[in-house]
């Protein structure tokens, strides 16, 4: 009987902690972007919240791009730290009821 609640609580802990790893994975912001027209000045919006115009050269490789919109990650994303505690929290729990046999 310790045996199957054992394998049940690391299965649960692993599902728990996919769902975890993905909210996080998508809890950032998606771009959409058009290529910017070719010689003119293009704001270029780095990382770190900088911006900076830039000359846009006649023939780019792949091109600057003109951020189109921006759109925010699902608000249940935020959720990723819960699912991933739960998970490693019962992960160790499993392995406490496996090492007092």
């Amino acid at each position: 009987m310790k045996a199957k609640l054992t394998i049940s609580i690391i299965f649960l802990s692993i599902i728990l902690v996919g769902i975890g790893l993905w909210l996080f994975h998508i809890d950032h912001y998606t771009y959409i972007c058009k290529p910017a027209p070719t010689g003119y000045n293009v704001t270029v919006i780095y990382s770190n919240g900088t911006t900076a115009t830039v000359p846009v050269c006649k023939t780019p490789t792949f091109g600057p791009s003109v951020i189109i919109k921006a759109i925010p990650p699902p608000s249940y994303a935020s959720l990723w730290p819960v699912f991933l505690v739960s998970g490693i929290g019962l992960m160790g729990f499993s392995v406490l009821i496996r090492s007092r046999k």
